[in-house]
């Protein structure tokens, strides 16, 4: 079973989270990993006081988009009203066109989540919010 690593740190007033692995191509197990990984950023946030996230993604492996769907129907049902943004960089071409879908999704469900393909453009959208 593979699974990738999580790290964070405190950057100004965000919270800067970076994946870094490969996905498991285990449907259920990509889902198990997603929550425990959102789970612990959403503890940072809490645990120091930031409303604002951005992670940046160097993650491999397969992404669907039923995984996507898994992931956002979570974050509806955890993220605390306190986080205001969360910036998601994913600089795997492969599979920016599912992340960009989550982020069609997240709108309607009341998350203000963005995709971006560059770390300078998620913090752009993070400081005009």
């Amino acid at each position: 079973m593979v699974k990738f690593d999580l790290q964070t740190r405190r950057d100004g007033d965000l919270l800067r989270a970076e994946l870094i692995g490969q996905r498991s191509p285990l449907q259920s197990v990509m889902a198990r990993h997603s929550q425990e990984t959102w789970d612990a950023i959403i503890w940072e946030c809490r645990t120091l006081g930031l409303s604002r996230v951005l992670v940046v993604s160097h993650l491999t492996g397969w992404l669907s988009t039923a995984a996507v769907y898994s992931t956002i129907a979570y974050l509806e049902k955890v993220v605390p009203p306190f986080i205001k943004q969360i910036a998601y960089v994913d600089v795997n071409p492969q599979t920016m066109p599912h992340n960009a879908f989550g982020q069609k999704l997240a709108g309607p469900r009341g998350l203000a989540i963005a995709v971006f393909e560059s770390e300078d453009d998620a913090r752009t959208w993070l400081a005009a919010q």
